[in-house]
């Protein structure tokens, strides 16, 4: 079973309850994926100038003082 990224997923819930076990009984290694979001920075960075990315961040910043954007919600608060 793939998941929308097209990583692999356990299709039933006790394959995966065993899984948790061998991770936690150091029979089987964790594998964690890449953090995404450093990679598109990264990217980004590399993709624009210094100037462009400055544009940007005044323009996002004029947008948020003006009301136009809104600050989102934190999960728990």
């Amino acid at each position: 079973m793939k998941g929308p990224n097209g990583e692999q997923r356990r299709g039933d819930t006790v394959q995966r309850a065993v899984q948790v076990a061998r991770i936690a009984t150091g029979e089987a290694a964790e594998q964690l994926p890449e953090p995404r979001s450093r990679k598109g920075g990264l990217s980004r960075r590399g993709a624009l100038s210094s100037e462009r990315r400055s544009e940007i961040a005044r323009g996002a910043g004029a947008m948020s003082e003006a009301g136009g954007l809104s600050p989102s919600p934190v999960c728990g608060t």
